[in-house]
């Protein structure tokens, strides 16, 4: 049952997930138009914010399902496939961004 639970809770992050990098991408071209200074440090911060936010479903199904944690730490099965779900909640917003918002970023100097 917990393998179940885990696929539907990193199922309903996915969403969320495509919306974090729809912001991202946003927040990014809005900072492209500025000055160096100002576009490099802001971009430093929303990298940051964008890094912690990526790997929040990981931490917080490990912190607030107790019994994931231990069937994380001590069944290695189990632990590559909360990976495996972990990577394909995240793979159709990379795919997005990189299909929809990755030339205009690059026109604008990032990546």
């Amino acid at each position: 049952m917990i393998w179940v639970v885990t696929f539907v809770y990193f199922l309903l992050n996915l969403p969320i997930i495509w919306v974090g990098f729809e912001l991202y991408a946003r927040i990014l071209k809005i900072i492209g138009t500025a000055r160096s200074f100002v576009k490099h440090f802001c971009t430093l911060t929303v990298y940051l914010l964008f890094a912690a936010f990526i790997i929040t479903p990981i931490l917080v199904a490990l912190r607030y399902f107790p019994e994931w944690n231990i069937e994380f730490r001590e069944n290695k099965v189990y632990m590559a496939f909360f990976l495996c779900c972990y990577i394909l909640s995240i793979i159709p917003g990379g795919y997005h961004f990189k299909k929809k918002h990755i030339r205009t970023l690059q026109k604008l100097g990032f990546f």
